[in-house]
């Protein structure tokens, strides 16, 4: 299975430890676009390379965010 940017599930975003109910659309919006942007350029074709990058991507974003402020 090829993961793309339709693969992503909130789950997948939950597993990098965000909780979903907390945060702002604006920011969940970000995040997604991130990551689809990531699995653009990159060929992915098992869950845990996939959750690799889900969960790097939330670790750039969110600190971005809390310092903004």
């Amino acid at each position: 299975m090829h993961f793309t940017g339709k693969s992503l599930s909130k789950e997948h975003i939950e597993l990098a430890g965000i909780d979903l109910p907390h945060i702002s659309d604006c920011l969940l919006k970000e995040i997604r676009s991130e990551i689809r942007a990531k699995l653009k350029r990159a060929s992915i074709t098992n869950e845990e390379d996939f959750q690799e990058i889900v969960t790097a991507t939330v670790a750039e974003i969110m600190p971005l965010w809390v310092y903004e402020d």
